[in-house]
C-alpha cells in the first residue's frame, strides 16, 4: 500500500499509528457469501443464519473481521468523523475489487444516522 508509507507515526497527520495499519489483515478464509462472517465448512458457502433463505445477490466482498485495528479504524470514520481516513480504506477495499466488476451497490445511511454524521460514509 503506497500510501501507508508515509505515515509512521505522524500522530499530528494521522490518527492511526504504523503498527496499527500493520495490524489490519485482509481475510483470506471461508466467508458467507451474504453477511461476509467466516464459516468453517467447505461444502457451503452460507453460514448457519442463511441457510434457511438464499441472499438476493451472489457474492458479497469483505476486507476483515471487524475487529481490532480495523473496527477502531472504521469506528473513527463512522462515529468520530475523521475523514481523512477515507482515502486509505480505499486503498483497502481496492485490494478486493476483481478486474471486472459489474455493479457495486451502496447502502444508504438511515436519514437520521445522517443527521448525526453529518457525511455519508
Amino acid at each position: 500500500m503506497p500510501y501507508l508509507q508515509f505515515t509512521h507515526d505522524k500522530h499530528d497527520h494521522n490518527p492511526f499509528c504504523y503498527e496499527c495499519w500493520s495490524s489490519i489483515k485482509r481475510y483470506t478464509g471461508r466467508a458467507c457469501s451474504t453477511c461476509g462472517l467466516p464459516i468453517p465448512s467447505a461444502v457451503t458457502c452460507l453460514c448457519g443464519g442463511h441457510l434457511r433463505k438464499n441472499p438476493p445477490f451472489s457474492r458479497i466482498l469483505c476486507y476483515g473481521i471487524y475487529e481490532g485495528g480495523l473496527k477502531e479504524l472504521i469506528h473513527l470514520l463512522k462515529c468520530k468523523g475523521i475523514i481523512r481516513i477515507v482515502k486509505p480504506l480505499d486503498y483497502l477495499l481496492l485490494e478486493l475489487c476483481p478486474k471486472i466488476m459489474t455493479s457495486l451497490y451502496l447502502v444508504p445511511l438511515h436519514p437520521k444516522k445522517l443527521m448525526e454524521r453529518e457525511f455519508n460514509h
